[in-house]
């Protein structure tokens, strides 16, 4: 399936038999409304919705996005329960504030730079199966709690203005423990700027 444009609004696109998708398949296209891609689809190439307006996205078969593979798509329903991996910018601003996902984050194995920037996750997400995760790759993301068991490496920028509640209990207790101070300063200016706001 190589790029096609069409000029009806919401225009009703039969995915039945599709076997692959091409990069660039649905870049920039605003006709799109809910789309549901076949089980034998696993992997959503490179700009393959790039910008694309549509509401929904329902891919049961997808395990790999390609780069910008959904770049600011703002869908309000996503669902990729098979997703492992994730490439650079694939689902940056993929999603509304409040939408209605489904990803089996635990499944995920890779996520590219700027990969899950500014998604919404909720409650809480675990990644059981991270194992590699690039610059600012959850930056912006809007979380209470995220677990990453099996991250063996932080890289530079990786939570750069996340919104985790979580992460000031841990950091509360590093600092306890008298490790490293840049990390005790990541406690102890919001500390002093809540401190501030609070007490004036």
């Amino acid at each position: 399936c190589d790029s096609w444009w069409s000029t009806d609004k919401e225009t009703v696109y039969n995915f039945t038999n599709l076997k692959t998708l091409g990069a660039h398949a649905f870049d920039h296209n605003d006709q799109l409304k809910d789309v549901t891609l076949p089980a034998a689809i696993t992997t959503i190439p490179d700009y393959a919705f790039y910008e694309c307006t549509m509401d929904s996205l329902t891919a049961s078969g997808v395990t790999t996005l390609g780069d910008h593979a959904l770049y600011y798509c703002y869908l309000t329903s996503l669902s990729l329960p098979k997703l492992q991996t994730v490439g650079d910018y694939a689902l940056y601003h993929a999603t509304a504030y409040n939408a209605v996902c489904n990803i089996n984050t635990a499944g995920i194995k890779s996520v590219g730079d700027y990969g899950l920037s500014y998604f919404n996750f909720g409650d809480s997400a675990s990644f059981d199966a991270l194992e590699t995760a690039g610059a600012y790759a959850f930056s912006n993301v809007w979380a209470v709690t995220l677990s990453f068991p099996t991250l063996k490496t932080v890289p530079s920028y990786m939570f750069d203005y996340a919104k985790i509640g979580a992460l000031y209990l841990p950091v509360f207790l590093f600092v306890l423990c008298g490790f490293e101070h840049c990390v005790a300063n990541m406690y102890f200016i919001p500390l002093g700027i809540f401190t501030h706001y609070f007490t004036g």
